[in-house]
């Protein structure tokens, strides 16, 4: 697989502080949502979804690893290729979402992975609370979503219409869960995706944003609305 290429192909449509290092410390804990099959042919023994390697679709920051090697403020796919450069967007589709809780630990203080937990009430059943200046541990909101992304061929696991695509998980917390997944998860429950996350295509750029102390950027997308009638087809067929 080559490594460090720049991916310029779109997918088919009609068309409060946030640093990467708590992220990628719970990269490390949180399992991928991944669709359940029959047994692939060739396979014996107990394989699960532990066994399941989804590449990551990460944004860069202004410091931490990808940092030195991609330019700030693009898109990462597995450390390697450059999807987007944040200015100019790159459709995506969401194939699914998973919320859940992740504890807040100050950055850059502990090496200790943050707890996850499932539901909020167990969250406050542990001791955790959401809110701000409380004087109890926090957890914030985060979400997990398995996304299909344009890639040029020779990365790509499926092809549509001589398109190269891959499924990638991404991981939002923070202001990234604000900017990115509430709208997607909008658009499913109350919006034009009532029938499927998968039907609709997301635009996706990111933004720097300032405060008193810090500045980072966070993943904006636009909804790019309904797919083609064929689109969704290959994506009920093929990727789900």
């Amino acid at each position: 697989m080559k490594s460090g290429g720049t991916a310029t192909a779109v997918a088919p449509a009609n068309e409060t502080s946030e640093s990467q290092a708590p992220v990628a410390k719970q990269e490390a804990q949180t399992l991928a949502p991944v669709t359940t099959t029959p047994p692939a042919i060739g396979l014996t023994g107990e394989w699960g979804t532990r066994d399941i390697q989804v590449p990551r679709l990460s944004l860069v920051q202004k410091s931490g690893t990808l940092a030195d090697e991609f330019p700030k403020g693009s898109y990462v796919l597995n450390k390697e290729l450059v999807i987007g450069d944040g200015n100019q967007p790159f459709v995506i589709t969401v194939l699914s979402a998973r919320k859940y809780y992740q504890e807040d630990l100050p950055f850059g203080e502990s090496d200790e992975l943050p707890r996850i937990f499932d539901r909020l009430e167990e969250a406050r059943a542990a001791g955790f609370t959401t809110d701000w200046d409380s004087g109890q541990p926090r957890v914030k909101e985060a979400a997990d979503m398995i996304v299909l992304v344009p890639v040029p061929l020779d990365y790509a696991t499926f092809e549509f219409k001589g398109q190269g695509f891959c499924r990638a998980l991404w991981t939002m917390v923070s202001s990234a869960y604000n900017s990115a997944a509430k709208p997607v998860v909008t658009a499913a429950v109350c919006g034009h995706l009532r029938e499927g996350i998968h039907r609709g295509g997301w635009a996706v750029t990111s933004e720097l944003k300032t405060n008193q102390r810090n500045s980072w950027y966070v993943p904006i997308v636009r909804s790019r609305g309904v797919h083609s009638p064929e689109f969704i087809q290959f994506a009920q067929a093929a990727v789900l």
